[in-house]
């Protein structure tokens, strides 16, 4: 029995292995620790770029940043935001301070950042990884684009365009809370042993 992180795992893990059983259980997020805080009222538009190195090649920084110059060009008032070395218990606060979060990654389990900004309403523009393509059927502040620097250009100036919108995106990631995830790990691991026996 595989566990995976995303439908898309899940998919992918069944293409090759089709007899093997697969459960999604992605990574929880704590919603006790990240939630929207009230916006203050400013003259730039934040977008964050979460990355544990700059230089990790699957993240894609590079990108990012061609995209977001294309970006910066028709709204200077613009600002890119690289998040790197926070103490956890400020993430929250530095969510919450920008606008959008830019993913341009090459592949993702279910990335963390992204929950963590669902949590607290912030949208995200993303390359086409994990489920997020899910996500954007269902709302129109969110978006997955080409991995090209004009693509996600695009999606970042729609982005700004509903920057002053009322968002719920909270919902999407109530079912990945901690305690909701926990007890369907301890569920799973249940039947697993049953079925053993």
């Amino acid at each position: 029995h595989v566990i995976g992180m995303s439908e898309r795992m899940k998919g992918e893990v069944c293409a090759t292995f089709p007899s093997v059983r697969v459960s999604v259980i992605p990574d929880p997020v704590d919603l006790s620790k990240f939630y929207p805080i009230k916006k203050n009222d400013r003259s730039s538009f934040k977008v964050l770029f979460s990355s544990v190195r700059q230089l990790n090649t699957g993240k894609r920084f590079e990108l990012a940043e061609r995209a977001f110059n294309i970006f910066n060009k028709k709204f200077p008032n613009s600002e890119l935001v690289f998040m790197s070395g926070i103490p956890h218990n400020k993430v929250n606060e530095y969510i919450n301070s920008v606008d959008v979060i830019l993913l341009t990654s090459t592949h993702e389990g279910w990335p963390n950042i992204i929950k963590e900004g669902l949590a607290c309403n912030v949208p995200f523009v993303s390359t086409d990884v994990s489920d997020l393509a899910q996500i954007v059927e269902f709302t129109s502040f969110c978006y997955v684009c080409a991995a090209t620097p004009e693509s996600l250009s695009a999606a970042l100036e729609k982005a700004y365009d509903n920057r002053n919108k009322e968002k719920n995106l909270r919902s999407f990631v109530e079912l990945m809370d901690k305690t909701v995830i926990s007890r369907g790990m301890v569920s799973l691991y249940q039947q697993i042993t049953v079925n053993l026996h």
